[in-house]
């Protein structure tokens, strides 16, 4: 019976130890980076052409528009000098947080135009672009330019985080 008694006793004074244990630790964070990296990886397929990475092919130039997680636009990165190899990889660095990218392949300004796009002030759902435009003698409206083959890409499994 006193081994019982001195059991449940240990057992007592340990669960009334418990909380007294757990403590609030506050770590100094001014010395932690405040970017991050969000670093992405391109393919192309068209798979009527079968299923080899055609970007090098294909790709002369990729825009990032970087959207935060309200869908905010965030700022626009450009690589026009590649090179587009097969595993074509572009780190971007950001502040911390989640990201939509929505990646343009082949964006010309003399061919398309975009929404006014400003940082903070355009929203993912309200930014368009389009093929510049003129209006002939006749009063239909013609493209400019042919325009050259157009890709696009948004992230698999939604937003990308920069850590």
């Amino acid at each position: 019976m006193r081994l019982k008694k001195c059991n449940q006793a240990f057992w007592l004074l340990a669960a009334l130890m418990l909380p007294g244990l757990q403590g609030c630790v506050k770590d100094d964070l001014s010395g932690c980076p405040v970017t991050g990296t969000l670093d992405l990886t391109l393919s192309y397929t068209y798979h009527n052409k079968g299923e080899a990475d055609l970007l090098p092919e294909e790709i002369k130039k990729v825009d990032f528009f970087v959207f935060d997680e309200a869908g905010t636009f965030v700022s626009r990165v450009t690589d026009a000098t590649g090179p587009f190899v097969k595993g074509y990889h572009k780190s971007l660095e950001l502040p911390g947080g989640n990201y939509k990218v929505v990646v343009w392949g082949n964006l010309e300004n003399e061919q398309h135009r975009l929404s006014g796009l400003e940082t903070g002030q355009v929203c993912l759902n309200k930014a368009w672009l389009g093929l510049h435009t003129y209006t002939g003698k006749d009063g239909n409206e013609y493209v400019q330019t042919q325009p050259t083959d157009l890709f696009y890409t948004l992230p698999r499994g939604g937003c990308g985080t920069a850590r």
